[in-house]
């Protein structure tokens, strides 16, 4: 019997018979059937051969002598950057009228952190949703996966995963969108009254249902709203009111008992679980000395946590931010102290920080390095290694002062990499953003 299609042979082949297996090289150490003759680039990493796909990881997977082709990467001009192994491009959002960058978390679904800009949208002032996807393909402001008007002032950023469907959720000025977000978000799912300065979300009961935290210095107010908010409404809050209080908040959902920690103009404050009464006595004052000077001012406005176990505390004109464990702030001695370094302004140092499990961003505001005024300085630091950056003499016409007024840490677990957005503000109409990427796997 002659059978004249490949296929069909194979599958006529008696029961006992197996189909024919290619060869191993001799020399192939990955397995991945390439050898070093053949133009294997790594034989210990079966990822790596000629056949492989290249991906945006700093290698060579396809072992052609070239690295991330298809990526565009701009270097920054000349100058002294600590990141010397990361990537750098420089992106300007030429209809930004703020310099804003912001991580979300994900809010899309595709397990990779996103971000918003400032943006305009019609003519009209709006925040565009973006993922971190920087190396597949250009990143273009005028293209986002969802955009929200903003018509009044107050917060807007991420508030955390108010529904717990396992994304990341959005507010702006009061209003809450529930992710997965996309489109043009014309009408929030919530609506929290009030002037909102911060806003976050978590489950701080331990029933499986979400609360919301919202500061209001207004009132220098901060309320608890139980969940579940069901038809819209979020209920009738808890409020603690005290000096300065609804600065910025941060959340430890995973503390036991959980943890709010809440910002006021001189000092940070304390909230173990929901509390059940009104009024000021629910919360008690970190005591932050000799951390920071005492009556130091804006300390709660540089506030955040990674939602684990740490929350990091910066101070305006302190040059200083402290991170760490309750305990660790407690006992005056945190985890991580990330000082000012030499020859550069101390203050606005702290006022943008961005946190996951392993790093801290610091942003550094109205910074001066080595006498070049319009600069900042960005530190990101992680258990095993260190990154500063110093820009030292930005490209002419880039941008101008407050390098860092805006950081964002972005988890892209796609490529294996997490990435670094700092914003900084120039002529007209507002801004620019650096983007780096680090190496370092996203944990969180």
């Amino acid at each position: 019997m002659r059978v004249g299609h490949p296929v069909l042979a194979l599958l006529l082949l008696p029961a006992c018979a197996t189909a024919p297996t290619l060869p191993v090289p001799e020399t192939d150490g990955d397995g991945d059937r390439w050898s070093v003759e053949d133009g294997d680039c790594d034989d210990s990493d079966p990822m790596r051969h000629p056949e492989a796909q290249e991906v945006c990881n700093r290698v060579d997977d396809d072992c052609d002598g070239t690295t991330d082709e298809g990526e565009t990467i701009v270097p920054l001009a000349p100058g002294t950057y600590g990141l010397e192994s990361a990537h750098v491009r420089l992106v300007g959002l030429a209809d930004m009228w703020l310099p804003l960058v912001q991580t979300i978390g994900d809010a899309t679904g595709d397990g990779a952190d996103d971000f918003i800009t400032n943006s305009l949208c019609d003519g009209a002032s709006c925040l565009g949703l973006h993922a971190a996807g920087f190396c597949s393909e250009p990143f273009d402001t005028s293209e986002w996966l969802a955009e929200f008007p903003v018509t009044v002032s107050g917060y807007a950023g991420a508030i955390g995963d108010l529904d717990l469907n396992g994304l990341a959720d959005l507010t702006v000025a009061g209003r809450i969108y529930l992710s997965p977000l996309s489109g043009f978000q014309s009408k929030p799912d919530l609506v929290v009254p009030g002037v909102v300065t911060a806003m976050a979300a978590a489950d701080l009961d331990g029933d499986g249902i979400s609360d919301l935290v919202v500061g209001d210095t207004t009132d220098a107010a901060v309320r608890f709203h139980r969940g579940p908010f069901e038809n819209g409404d979020v209920g009738t809050p808890v409020t603690l009111t005290g000096p300065g209080f609804g600065k910025a908040l941060a959340l430890l959902p995973r503390a036991d008992p959980s943890l709010s920690f809440i910002g006021a103009d001189s000092s940070v404050w304390v909230v173990e679980g929901v509390p059940a009464e009104d009024g000021p006595g629910a919360a008690r004052r970190l005591d932050l000395e000799p951390l920071f000077p005492l009556g130091q001012p804006f300390i709660g406005r540089g506030l955040t946590s990674d939602g684990e176990d740490r929350v990091c505390i910066g101070a305006e004109d302190s040059g200083r931010v402290v991170c760490g464990t309750l305990a660790q702030l407690d006992a005056q001695a945190p985890g991580q102290v990330i000082e000012a370094r030499d020859g550069t302004s101390r203050s606005g140092m702290g006022a943008s920080i961005s946190m996951t499990r392993d790093l801290v961003a610091v942003g550094h505001r109205y910074a001066t390095v080595n006498g070049a005024d319009g600069t900042g300085i960005v530190y990101v630091r992680a258990e095993q290694a260190q990154w500063d950056f110093e820009g030292i003499s930005p490209p002419a016409g880039e941008y101008f002062g407050g390098f860092g007024q805006q950081v964002a840490l972005l988890r892209d677990p796609v490529h294996d990499l997490t990435w670094l957005a700092v914003a900084a503000p120039n002529e007209e109409p507002g801004g620019v953003i650096y983007i780096f990427a680090l190496d370092v796997s996203p944990t969180m």
